[in-house]
């Protein structure tokens, strides 16, 4: 009958495997760690800078508006007086 042979790995290769897996181990969980918390931070300043964004465009187009809106509340403000002292001519 013939022999199985087991297939043992030699001393010379157990500690190459186990050093590996002692560096690579900690190696992935420390990337992984950083990648998660860059991704978050970038995260953070992307909506900042977005918020910021909105705020300044709200700003331009309030200040763009706003004497529009003035102009808006004088011109119904001086029609309607206008319209009746006008009124008031005529009926007199």
């Amino acid at each position: 009958m013939e022999q199985k042979k087991k297939r043992t790995l030699s001393i010379k290769q157990k500690l190459i495997l186990t050093s590996m897996l002692l560096l690579l181990i900690p190696s992935l969980l420390i990337g992984f760690v950083s990648y998660s918390q860059s991704k978050q931070k970038i995260m953070n300043e992307i909506l900042q800078s977005a918020h910021a964004g909105v705020d300044r465009m709200n700003d331009e187009i309030m200040n763009i508006i706003d004497p529009m809106r003035r102009d808006v509340a004088f011109l119904r403000t001086g029609l309607t007086g206008r319209c009746i002292n006008q009124a008031n001519r005529i009926s007199t």
